[in-house]
């Protein structure tokens, strides 16, 4: 997964996309916030527990290139914990429409 940059031009833009879909998120989280994360492995199971996240959003998260996996122990994907943290705020964005704020977000780099 290419790793995105905050950029105040693709979050107008974004902002665009979304408030033309019915989303109204309320900030747009910097990525700039979670950098201390950038390489800290989490495992998937330990993600969900810290994140409260759903165990399966965040494998599906996974399968869709959204977190980068950044090696495997033992056959357990260890996740790069700040693709995690800015995805998990991205998701809280907007409460109840968390997955179309994320969806949108990749679909629009």
């Amino acid at each position: 997964m290419e790793t995105k940059t905050f950029d105040k031009y693709l979050a107008g833009a974004i902002l665009k996309k979304m408030i033309s879909a019915g989303v109204f998120p309320l900030t747009m989280p910097n990525e700039a916030k979670f950098a201390h994360l950038e390489g800290v492995g989490i495992h998937v199971s330990e993600a969900s527990r810290k994140y409260k996240i759903n165990l399966s959003t965040i494998s599906t998260w996974v399968s869709k290139g959204y977190i980068r996996v950044i090696r495997m122990e033992r056959n357990k994907k260890i996740l790069n914990e700040r693709d995690v943290a800015f995805i998990v705020a991205l998701f809280q964005v907007n409460p109840g429409q968390g997955s179309k704020v994320v969806k949108m977000y990749f679909e629009a780099g």
